[in-house]
């Protein structure tokens, strides 16, 4: 795919159950609030001090929003938002759950894959694409309405550095090339040592727009580490950045404990 740096077709994701909650989904989203007619679910991941990292939209304008660890740690506990950025563009917010749970782990580490140095520039001043990143990642989520608490690990078949100018997210990020889709909204990107580099928040184009283009799976945006350990420093909570020099003692099979469903009762 060519001019991503310029994508105007982004779209937030979600998955919502329109008037009544799925029967597979109320055992882990809990007993509905009065009021309430629709269930919209996300993925989330624990970081260090117990809080949960979503997506914004996943969690906005919620009656109440309950979560459950696939640790098992806790199943539709209530949670609020803790905090989220200044800037209204970018789509993520913390969770804390409203009671303490114990031995919750130590919250997924972060990493900086981002490209170093200034965006490349082509002849005539145009910017031109930053290079393909040769890494093998995941994306870790819950697509769907199913009541499985095992995570899909979705390999990325490409990432790329990408600068949007759409008007819900202008600014840099990673477009990814994989079986992203509606549910996968706050999901970690992951390395093959369990760091997170990034996080879903969008999907550019659906699967089925791109088949008719001979290309297998869809597009999807994903937030920057550089960006998730900003918000955290602004908001005065624990983050843990690695420098990804050196040995790391991870995989992504353990970063499955520390993700999270996440629903939201409107």
């Amino acid at each position: 795919m060519r001019g991503l740096g310029a994508v105007a077709a982004v779209a937030l994701f979600g998955v919502s159950a329109c008037t009544a909650p799925s029967e597979n989904w109320a055992p882990l989203a809990g007993l509905a609030p009065g009021g309430s007619r629709e269930l919209i679910g996300g993925t989330g991941f624990l970081l260090p001090g117990g809080y949960i990292l979503t997506a914004r939209h996943v969690v906005t304008d919620c009656k109440a929003i309950r979560a459950t660890a696939r640790s098992g740690a806790f199943e539709a506990a209530s949670a609020r938002v803790a905090a989220t950025p200044s800037n209204p563009l970018m789509d993520m917010t913390a969770l804390q759950l409203d009671r303490a749970v114990p031995g919750l782990g130590h919250g997924a580490r972060l990493r900086d894959l981002w490209p170093t140095g200034p965006e490349p520039v082509r002849a005539g001043g145009r910017p031109s694409p930053w290079p393909r990143i040769e890494e093998e990642l995941v994306a870790l989520g819950y697509p769907g309405a199913a009541a499985s608490m095992d995570p899909v690990a979705a390999p990325l078949s490409q990432i790329l550095a990408a600068r949007l100018t759409n008007r819900m997210w202008r600014g840099d990020a990673f477009a990814v090339f994989g079986n992203i889709t509606h549910g996968d909204s706050g999901g970690p990107i992951v390395d093959k040592s369990g760091r997170v580099v990034g996080m879903m928040f969008a999907i550019a184009f659906e699967a089925d727009e791109l088949h008719k283009q001979g290309i297998k799976g869809s597009v999807g945006f994903g937030l920057r580490a550089h960006d998730i350990a900003s918000f955290l420093a602004e908001a005065g909570l624990p983050s843990a950045m690695d420098s990804g020099a050196g040995p790391v003692d991870g995989s992504v099979d353990r970063l499955r404990e520390d993700i999270v469903r996440v629903f939201c009762y409107r």
